[in-house]
């Protein structure tokens, strides 16, 4: 475990999938995730169709929402107030993602506000092909979700994907429109998963009614900024994807799948979001 700190908050790290794992505010004394909440998303989003797609004709096995949440990651680089996680692609994720790449996560602090960074280095002599994405248990201090609102940036009436599950991957597409603020229950979220394009919306923000206690996740160059229904009472995951998971007609082909990235040989991609915690 990996700790950085500053004035306002003790931020916990896992080396295991550079899971961030406890976001502390100093002020009130109150945990802003759950236990094990904020994982990386890598290589593939979501469930694939029978848990196999296929690259350049062979077919190849992937567990839902890739393999990099047990992979150990390495310190590349580390001070008081941030952190560098590495991992490399290895034989064993060779075989089941034909691709040589290098992945960095950096966590840094300023003032009350998390930013986590993703680079994706591709050290192969070939294109590359992937997701990446991240999804943040949010806690609601013991609250009831309905005690919560949720704004969003551009403020404006907002149009949502609607994904639903069946057989283990998505199948069915549908659109509703929602006023903001939007006032939270689980029957929306059970009936509505929040799945806005970013182009349309790149900030979040989770705040108690009546008091702004709560957490704004701001999201730069993702797909999508998701709002979830986690199962467990008195939290909600929130999430920043770039890539979506497999529909019932999805392409086995890596390369086709919803919002997959392309890397060539040498480049790199980065992307990354914050999370502020609003304390009073």
């Amino acid at each position: 475990m990996v700790t950085i700190e500053n004035g306002y908050l003790k931020v916990k790290i896992s080396k295991i999938g550079a899971e961030l794992q406890s976001i502390l505010c100093k002020f009130n004394k109150k945990d802003y995730l759950i236990e094990k909440t904020s994982t990386t998303i890598f290589p593939i989003i979501g469930p694939l169709q029978n848990n196999s797609y296929t690259y350049n004709s062979k077919e190849f096995s992937m567990n839902f929402n890739g393999f990099i949440q047990k992979t150990s990651f390495f310190i590349e680089d580390v001070n008081p107030e941030a952190v560098i996680f590495k991992c490399s692609s290895t034989p064993e994720t060779y075989s089941i993602y034909p691709f040589n790449f290098e992945l960095y996560i950096k966590y840094s602090l300023n003032l009350n506000t998390v930013k986590v960074e993703y680079l994706v280095k591709n050290i192969d002599n070939k294109t590359i092909y992937f997701h990446l994405g991240s999804n943040s248990n949010v806690s609601l201090q013991g609250n009831a979700l309905d005690n919560y609102l949720i704004t969003v940036s551009p403020n404006r009436s907002l149009i949502s994907s609607k994904f639903t599950l069946d057989k283990k991957f998505f199948t069915k597409k549908e659109t509703k429109s929602f006023k903001t603020p939007i006032k939270l229950n689980r029957t929306i979220l059970n009936e509505h998963p929040l799945i806005f394009k970013s182009s349309d919306v790149n900030t979040i923000s989770l705040l108690k009614k009546n008091t702004r206690d709560g957490i704004v996740i701001q999201s730069h160059k993702f797909d999508y900024i998701t709002l979830i229904e986690h199962g467990k009472e008195n939290s909600v995951t929130i999430g920043a994807w770039n890539g979506i998971s497999d529909e019932e007609t999805t392409s086995k082909d890596i390369k086709k799948k919803g919002k997959i990235k392309s890397l060539e040989k040498g480049k790199t991609f980065n992307c990354l979001f914050t999370m502020e915690v609003i304390y009073f």
